[in-house]
C-alpha cells in the first residue's frame, strides 16, 4: 500500500513518470492473476480493491501522458474485476475517443449516461457524445461521396476521355496545317526567285 500511496503523492505533484513506477511496483504485489490463492480468503477482497484502485490510477496517468493504448490495457484490467466501475468506463471511453474509435466510444458513453452514479460527469459525456456523432456522420458522408465517384456512370468518364482526345487531335491538325501553310509559302517564294533569275538572265542576253 505504501507504493500506491507514493504513486498518489507523485500523481498529485504531477510527477507522472515517478507515479507510473510506483503504481507498477504496487501491482507486482497485488496481481490476483499471479497469486490466485488470495481470492479465496477475506484478505483477497482487500487486495482486489487495491488492485482496482492502482490500475485505475495507472490508467489515468497513461491518459494524461497521451498513452491511450496503455490506458485501455489498464482499464480493461479494472473492468475485468469490476465491470460497472464508472471511472474505468469513462477513461476507456476517453482513450477510445482520442484514438478516433468513435463507433466504440458511443455505446460506452450512453451506458454512462444511464448510470445514477454521482461520479458521472454528464456534461463532458454529452459533449463527447455529440462530437462522436458529428465525426461519424462526416465520415459516412465522405465514404458515400468516395463510393459515388468510384462507381459513377462510365459514359461520363468516356465522354471526358473523348473530349481530351478530340482536343489533342485538333491541336495536331492545327500544327499540320500551319506546317503545310509554311511549306507552301516557302515553295512560292522559291518559285518567284527562280522566275526572277530567269527573267534577269533573258534580259541580259538580249541587251
Amino acid at each position: 500500500d505504501k507504493k500506491r500511496q507514493r504513486g498518489n503523492f507523485s500523481y498529485r505533484r504531477k510527477e507522472y513518470s515517478i507515479a507510473l513506477q510506483s503504481y507498477r511496483s504496487a501491482l507486482k504485489f497485488l496481481n490476483t492473476d499471479q497469486y490466485p490463492l488470495l481470492e479465496q480468503d477475506t484478505e483477497s477482497s482487500i487486495f482486489a480493491e487495491q488492485y482496482i484502485q492502482v490500475q485505475n490510477n495507472l490508467a489515468q496517468v497513461h491518459l494524461l501522458n497521451n498513452q491511450f493504448d496503455q490506458c485501455l490495457d489498464a482499464v480493461n484490467e479494472v473492468l475485468k474485476h469490476d465491470p460497472k466501475n464508472i471511472k474505468a468506463s469513462f477513461r476507456q471511453a476517453k482513450a477510445l475517443f482520442e484514438l478516433g474509435n468513435y463507433d466504440q466510444t458511443i455505446p460506452i458513453l450512453k451506458l454512462l449516461l444511464q448510470s445514477q452514479n454521482n461520479d458521472v460527469e454528464r456534461d463532458k459525456i454529452n459533449d463527447m457524445l455529440n462530437i462522436c456523432k458529428t465525426k461519424l456522420e462526416k465520415y459516412k458522408k465522405n465514404e458515400k461521396e468516395i463510393c459515388r465517384r468510384m462507381f459513377s456512370s462510365p459514359s461520363s468518364t468516356t465522354t471526358t476521355i473523348t473530349t481530351v482526345k478530340e482536343k489533342l487531335q485538333s491541336k495536331n491538325i492545327a500544327k499540320v496545317e500551319n506546317k503545310n501553310k509554311t511549306a507552301w509559302w516557302t515553295y512560292v517564294a522559291m518559285g518567284s526567285a527562280v522566275l526572277a533569275a530567269v527573267g534577269l538572265a533573258a534580259i541580259a542576253k538580249y541587251r
